[in-house]
């Protein structure tokens, strides 16, 4: 009789162990499975884009020029089309000079600065940007933001220069609207004080934001960790415009 007992307690002990066994493997499969479908969804929403360059250059371009072009082109490695919005910001350009973009649809003229396109699946197009010297001596640098109109957080950045380059020394003044200073500098500049001076917005010269703050008054905006070199400096207004532009060399 003991006996049977104690096989019925070994019974019920194991077959208790199983069972909870069982409930934790699955709760935890689920929980598992729960998470590689929400990271499935995320990588098939999020279109895989590239460009083939994020920085392009070119020199020796003059008043006699009529078009020059930096040709570039975007991918979509993912499995899905996608719709796309292309935003032109010009960070510099010379006085009568123009400048415009062309994408896998059209060449749009100097005034538009943003349109959008489809690019299928596992394929690529033209982004290219063009200036028109107009026979005139000078220089531009652009910036093309691609963004996927099903996630706006997937965005990619395109920098072009035109008689410009990433590692130049020159501190160049871009607009008169609002002085920056000082300029070389070491650990602080300055931002004078402006009505139309809201929030400033430091760039690299590949279009990344490395820094912004909020204005108020004349306010010191400490760079000191900032690497040596040039960086542009954009002064917003309160509505998000673009009020001055300076390039800003950091010692």
């Amino acid at each position: 009789m003991l006996l049977i007992q104690i096989i019925i307690f070994t019974k019920q002990t194991f077959e208790s162990i199983f069972n909870f066994y069982n409930f934790f493997i699955m709760k935890y499969f689920s929980f598992f499975l729960f998470v590689s479908l929400l990271v499935i969804v995320h990588s098939v929403s999020n279109a895989q884009l590239s460009f083939e360059s994020d920085t392009l250059v070119t020199s020796g371009i003059t008043a006699d020029d009529f078009d020059i072009a930096l040709n570039n082109t975007v991918f979509n490695a993912s499995a899905r089309g996608v719709n796309l919005t292309w935003e032109r910001e010009i960070i510099e350009l010379a006085e009568e000079w123009q400048t415009a973009v062309c994408d896998v649809n059209a060449c749009y003229l100097p005034h538009v600065n943003s349109m959008g396109f489809e690019l299928d699946a596992e394929s690529d197009g033209n982004l290219d940007v063009h200036v028109y010297p107009n026979d005139t001596e000078g220089y531009a640098i652009v910036k093309v933001t691609l963004t996927d109109a099903t996630s706006e957080d997937n965005t990619i950045s395109a920098v072009y220069y035109f008689n410009r380059t990433v590692s130049s020394t020159s501190a160049v003044r871009i607009t008169n609207a609002i002085k920056v200073f000082p300029n070389p500098a070491s650990d602080i500049m300055m931002v004078e004080e402006h009505p139309a001076a809201h929030e400033v917005v430091i760039y690299s010269l590949d279009g990344k934001v490395i820094h912004s703050q909020r204005l108020a008054g004349m306010t010191p905006i400490n760079i000191s960790h900032l690497k040596s070199g040039n960086y542009i400096i954009n002064i917003l207004d309160t509505n998000g415009g673009k009020a001055s532009t300076n390039i800003l060399t950091k010692q």
